[in-house]
């Protein structure tokens, strides 16, 4: 089971269980949407059945009219970490032990 929790000063630190990693990257998505607003610095973990767990955050500095555009691409790439596509800078994890296991 992954958890995700998405926090702001303005949301809680909640932990939502999600039975898969479509259903994780769709709460995440949901969470940055709701949380976003210009200038305000969001942060995000995702816990993987694994045991790995992938960190992050994002401020989106400029207004902007349509919230899921602004954390489309951020999403994206996080889905790739989390299917260990990419790695990021803080993720000491090798490629081959991303959440999913194939």
């Amino acid at each position: 089971m992954y958890q995700v929790s998405v926090t702001s000063r303005t949301t809680p630190n909640e932990q939502i269980p999600c039975a898969d990693l479509d259903a994780a990257v769709e709460v995440l998505r949901a969470g940055l949407i709701t949380a976003v607003a210009p200038g305000r610095r969001i942060l995000w973990v995702v816990r993987c059945p694994t045991g790995r767990v992938v960190r992050g955050d994002i401020t989106i500095n400029t207004p902007t009219a349509d919230p899921r555009v602004a954390v489309a691409g951020h999403v994206a790439y996080v889905r790739d970490v989390l299917v260990g596509e990419h790695r990021s800078l803080t993720d000491p994890a090798p490629l081959d032990e991303g959440c999913e296991r194939g």
